[in-house]
């Protein structure tokens, strides 16, 4: 095995809300200065699988849909309708005015749609890049996951119930054993390619590792322009509640287009969904981008 050698200049930062600032460097650490760090913390992260947090029942699994009364739907379903409803007419961006862009909600639910699109191909071929971290309070109703709130949402998604999570559990009520820094630390001590900055909270310690924003962006305009400028074609029928997703007709190679019965749940489809990706056969429908065999 190859050996990993220690790590230097990590940016250590502290979080406050002081002078209108989330986080504020307090040092360039090393593994010695973040392990002194780890061990003044009282109650350490434990390693649960995303399957034993469900069973917790500490995992918001679903979440609400404005547009019709606050519909309780899974996350994927969420984001698929967004991008789905809304995608076809949304205004490319450039990084330069990307926060600009970002601050549009509809934009920013349908950037999300993407990256869950992005972070589930990765789940099916490669991996994820890096382990999820979540915090957990009794006092709270479910989990908090940062960083990683997106991947949760995809293995949800994609059912991988097997995936590790390091939770820290501040008041030390879930099962599993507390990790050592050891234990900890060679969770992410690998990621020698990648930029990487720890964020002290007091009580716990995020570690964020570095994502490809760049290649992220390019998929998201590939995505938008996979519609065409308009609506998805719905050739079949559909539950009542989404039919203003779609404009019926026949579909015939262009943008994107569904055959058959589509259900409110089926919407999900859309987010297995890459932009080489010709079609997806499902039981009741298919789903088509850019192509009419």
């Amino acid at each position: 095995m190859k050996k990993i050698e220690p790590r230097e200049n990590i940016p250590v930062y502290s979080y406050s809300t002081e002078h209108g600032k989330s986080h504020e460097i307090i040092s360039e650490g090393n593994e010695d200065k973040i392990k002194s760090l780890y061990n003044d913390i009282e109650n350490k992260p434990k390693i649960l699988t995303l399957g034993e947090c469900i069973k917790e029942g500490i995992v918001d699994t679903q979440t609400r849909l404005q547009e019709l009364g606050d519909k309780k739907i899974p996350w994927s379903v969420f984001y698929a309708y967004r991008l789905l409803k809304y995608g076809y007419k949304i205004e490319l961006f450039e990084q330069n005015n990307w926060n600009q862009w970002m601050g549009i909600h509809i934009n920013n639910d349908c950037f999300h749609a993407v990256k869950m699109q992005w972070l589930t191909n990765f789940i099916r071929t490669t991996g994820l890049y890096s382990i999820p971290q979540a915090f957990y309070r009794s006092s709270s109703l479910h989990w908090f996951v940062h960083p990683g709130q997106f991947r949760y949402k995809c293995l949800l998604h994609t059912e991988s119930f097997d995936e590790k999570f390091i939770v820290w559990d501040l008041d030390d009520i879930l099962d599993g054993d507390q990790m050592s820094f050891e234990e900890w630390w060679g969770m992410y001590a690998h990621h020698t390619d990648k930029s990487m900055f720890v964020v002290d909270q007091t009580n716990m310690l995020e570690v964020h590792v570095g994502e490809e924003r760049t290649e992220l962006y390019e998929l998201c305009k590939k995505v938008f322009a996979l519609f065409q400028g308009q609506k998805p074609i719905l050739e079949g029928t559909c539950d009542e509640e989404i039919k203003d997703i779609f404009d019926i007709g026949t579909y015939e190679g262009h943008g994107i287009g569904f055959v058959g019965h589509v259900t409110f749940d089926d919407l999900k489809t859309i987010i297995d969904l890459t932009p080489e990706t010709t079609h997806i056969q499902k039981n009741n429908f298919t789903l088509f981008n850019n192509y009419h065999k």
